[in-house]
C-alpha cells in the first residue's frame, strides 16, 4: 500500500485532522477558481447567446444528470471507503465504470426523440445524443484520481478539474462567438470531459487501469452500490425537481432565466459538494478504518470545521446576487437575482443533509441514506408543486427548501442510531444563516426603497463587504487552526 494510504488508514487523529483541514483549503481554492471561470464564462456567453439557448441546454443537462444519477453504482465511493484497494479490486471497479459509460450513451441516443416530443423542442433530438457521448468519455477516466481522493490528497484532482474547465471555456466562447448556437455549449461540455479523462491517465502517477473481473470484488461493489444507486437517483430527483417542473410549467425562455438564476446557488452547492466528496468522505472513511469508536467525535469536529465555510459561502451568494445579475447582466436576466437568493435556502439544508448522508456511507449504512433520499424526492415533488400552486416560482423554490429541511431531520435521526448527534451542533449555524441571509437580502430594500435595481445592487455590495469580511476571517481561522498553520 502506498505510504499516504497507509498513513491515512492508521494515522493518529491529529495527523488526519491536519490533512483534512489542508485538503479543505485546497478544495475551496480550486473550486473558487473553477467557479470564477464558470461565472465569467457564463457572463460572456449570456451576451453572445439568447435565453432560449440556455433553456435548451438546461433541459439537455437535466436528461444527462438523470441518466448519470440512476446509473450511479457508487464505484468511486466504494474505492474511497473500502478497506480493500488492491489492483484487482480497482480494475474490476474500472471495468464496471466503462460498461456504465457505454450503456449511458446508448440510453441517451435511444431517449432523444421521446424527450424532444415531451418538451416540444425538436432540437433536443440531436442535442441529447451528442451530449450523451460525454458519459462514454467519462467512463474511461482513470481510477488513479479516485485513489488520490481516498488518500485525502486532492491537489492534483483539483488542478485537473480546473484546467479542463478553463480549456473548455475557451472553446465554448470561441464557438459561441463564431456560430451563436446552443451547440457551442454542448461542444464545450464534451471538450471538458475529454480533457479530464485524458489528464486522469497522463497526469496522475501510478499504475494504469486494465480490464479485469474479480467475482468477489464485483459482488462487494454491487452490494454496496445498490443502495448508492437508489440514494443518488432520489437525491438527484430532489435536486433537479425544480428545473423539471419549471421546464413543464413555464416557457423555455423563462426556463433560461431560471437556469441563469440558480447558477449562483449551484456554484455554492458545487463548492460544498466538492468538500463533501474530496474531504468529508475520505476523512470519515479513514477514521472508520482506523477505529469506528472514534467516528462520533470525528464527525462532530469535522462539521465544526467546515460549517463556518458553508455559512460564509451561503451569505456571500445572498448578498452578491443583486450586484451580479443587475450589474453585469442585461435586463432580461434581472429576475435571476431574487431566484438566486431564495435558492440558497435549499442549498444550506441540502448541505447539512448531504454531510449526514456521507457519514452514513462512511459507516457503511448506505441503506439508511437511500431511504432518506427517497423521502427527500417525494417531499420535494409534493412541496414544489404545492409551493408553485400557492406562490408561483418563489413558492416552488421555498417548497424545495422545506423538503431539504425535512430530509435533514430524518438523516440526523438515522445518524443518532449510530451514536452521532448533530442537531444541537448544527442549530447555531442554521440560525446564523437564516438571520444573516434575511439581513443581507432585506437591507438594500430598506435602505433604498423604490430605488432602481443598480442602486440597490450598490447597497448590496456595501452590505456584503460588511458581513463577509468578519465571516471569511472567522472561517479561515477555523480551517487554519485545524491544519496547524
Amino acid at each position: 500500500m502506498p505510504q499516504r494510504a497507509a498513513e491515512a488508514d492508521s494515522a493518529p487523529s491529529d495527523v488526519l485532522r491536519k490533512r483534512t483541514a489542508s485538503s479543505t483549503l485546497v478544495s475551496i481554492a480550486g473550486q473558487v477558481a473553477a467557479q470564477v471561470l464558470r461565472l465569467g464564462g457564463n457572463l460572456v456567453l449570456a451576451h453572445l447567446l439568447f435565453p432560449e439557448a440556455f433553456g435548451l441546454m438546461a433541459l439537455v443537462n437535466l436528461v444527462m444528470w438523470t441518466l448519470q444519477a440512476i446509473s450511479d453504482v457508487g464505484i468511486n465511493a466504494a474505492i474511497v471507503r473500502h478497506a480493500r484497494d488492491d489492483d484487482r479490486f480497482v480494475d474490476t471497479a474500472w471495468t464496471l465504470q466503462v460498461v456504465r459509460g457505454v450503456v449511458l450513451w446508448l440510453f441517451g441516443v435511444a431517449l432523444a426523440h421521446p424527450i424532444a416530443r415531451f418538451y416540444g423542442e425538436p432540437e433536443l433530438a440531436s442535442l441529447v445524443p451528442a451530449a450523451a457521448f460525454s458519459a462514454l468519455l467519462l467512463g474511461f477516466g482513470s481510477t488513479k484520481v479516485v485513489t488520490l481522493t481516498r488518500n485525502i490528497a486532492p491537489g492534483r484532482v483539483v488542478a485537473i478539474e480546473v484546467g479542463s474547465q478553463g480549456i473548455a471555456l475557451v472553446v465554448t466562447v470561441w464557438l459561441a462567438w463564431s456560430f451563436r448556437s446552443v451547440w457551442a455549449l454542448v461542444a464545450g461540455g464534451l471538450v471538458a470531459t475529454a480533457v479530464r479523462t485524458l489528464a486522469s491517465h497522463a497526469l496522475v502517477p501510478g499504475r494504469g487501469n486494465r480490464f479485469a473481473w474479480d467475482a468477489s470484488a464485483a459482488r462487494e461493489l454491487i452490494e454496496f452500490g445498490r443502495w448508492v444507486t437508489l440514494s443518488t437517483t432520489f437525491n438527484f430527483l430532489a435536486f433537479r425537481m425544480d428545473l423539471a417542473l419549471v421546464g413543464v410549467l413555464l416557457p423555455v425562455e423563462t426556463v433560461g432565466v431560471y437556469s441563469i438564476g440558480v447558477i449562483l446557488s449551484n456554484v455554492v452547492r458545487e463548492v460544498l459538494a466538492q468538500i463533501n466528496r474530496l474531504v468529508v468522505l475520505p476523512t470519515l472513511s479513514a477514521a472508520v478504518r482506523a477505529g469506528p469508536d472514534t467516528l462520533p467525535d470525528g464527525i462532530l469536529r469535522l462539521r465544526s470545521s467546515i460549517l463556518p465555510t458553508a455559512l460564509t459561502g451561503t451569505i456571500a451568494a445572498v448578498t452578491l446576487a443583486p450586484a451580479l445579475f443587475t450589474g453585469l447582466y442585461d435586463e432580461r436576466y434581472h429576475d435571476a437575482a431574487w431566484i438566486a437568493q431564495l435558492s440558497m435556502l435549499a442549498v444550506w439544508f441540502s448541505f447539512l443533509c448531504d454531510v449526514s448522508g456521507t457519514a452514513l456511507l462512511a459507516i457503511g449504512d448506505s441503506r439508511s441514506w437511500a431511504i432518506s433520499t427517497a423521502v427527500k424526492a417525494l417531499l420535494t415533488l409534493v412541496a414544489c408543486l404545492a409551493g408553485h400552486r400557492l406562490g408561483g416560482v418563489p413558492g416552488l423554490i421555498v417548497g424545495g427548501a422545506a423538503a431539504a429541511l425535512g430530509t435533514y431531520g430524518l438523516a440526523s435521526w438515522q445518524l443518532a442510531h449510530h451514536r452521532v448527534h448533530v442537531l444541537r451542533g448544527d442549530a447555531p449555524y442554521t440560525l446564523a444563516a437564516l438571520a444573516l441571509g434575511a439581513l443581507g437580502a432585506g437591507l438594500p430594500h430598506l435602505a433604498a426603497p423604490g430605488a432602481p435595481p443598480r442602486v440597490q445592487a450598490a447597497w448590496s455590495l456595501a452590505i456584503s463587504a460588511a458581513l463577509l469580511a468578519p465571516l471569511a476571517f472567522w472561517a479561515l481561522r477555523r480551517l487554519r487552526a485545524g491544519a496547524g498553520l
